[in-house]
């Protein structure tokens, strides 16, 4: 593990050039050092105690809870997984969430398939928070997360037209949002009824 200057140094030197400092922490001890040290964000969290939640909180550090890394993809085959036990026995998201943590989307993909990203909106509604938050955190809290929020994470006049599309109410059926008909990317339109658009390129937004 490292110490507790290592950790600041790396932050710190992060944020003197304008990057974000985000940390995959699991265990209590290593969260609340983490925070201490100025992150921005907790990746996982999933041993979070009531201790880290309080100095989460009082920080304004983001937990991306990362959900859908706790159950692992039918390849791995592991009967009863402990993973799924320490996250239902902790409920750190539930926990941090009904603290008022920031909570910012984010599924560790990589470790299931790419392009079902969506099953975290599935898992955040299922343990408690109401849609309209769930889809928030991927867009407005996550902009915040990034420091790009005077561009992106909702639809206002100035920002960058990022804008999809269901067919459906995602917040009566969160799960519509398996299913994108219409992506448009800074005023472009990549998805039209289903159908990626081809070839599609845009300019860098964020140099």
């Amino acid at each position: 593990m490292a110490r507790d200057d290592e950790i600041q140094a790396i932050v710190s030197t992060a944020h003197l050039v304008g990057l974000k400092a985000a940390v995959h922490a699991y265990s209590a001890v290593a969260i609340k050092d983490a925070v201490r040290a100025g992150v921005d964000s907790i990746e996982h969290g999933f041993l979070l105690d009531d201790e880290g939640i309080t100095l989460m909180k009082k920080a304004g550090t983001f937990l991306v809870p990362t959900l859908s890394a706790s159950y692992p993809p039918p390849i791995f085959r592991i009967p009863d997984p402990p993973s799924v036990k320490l996250r239902n026995e902790y409920r750190a998201f539930e926990r941090a969430y009904a603290a008022g943590v920031k909570i910012a989307f984010g599924t560790d993909a990589g470790t299931f398939t790419h392009g079902t990203n969506a099953k975290e909106f599935d898992l955040m509604v299922g343990f408690g928070m109401p849609p309209m938050d769930a889809i928030r955190s991927a867009t407005v809290m996550t902009a915040e997360l990034f420091g790009i929020s005077a561009d992106a994470g909702a639809l206002e006049p100035g920002k960058l037209a990022d804008v999809l599309a269901v067919r459906g109410n995602p917040l009566e059926n969160i799960a519509v949002l398996h299913q994108i008909d219409f992506v448009m990317k800074s005023g472009r339109v990549a998805k039209q009824d289903g159908r990626m658009t081809e070839p599609f390129t845009y300019p860098v937004a964020f140099p």
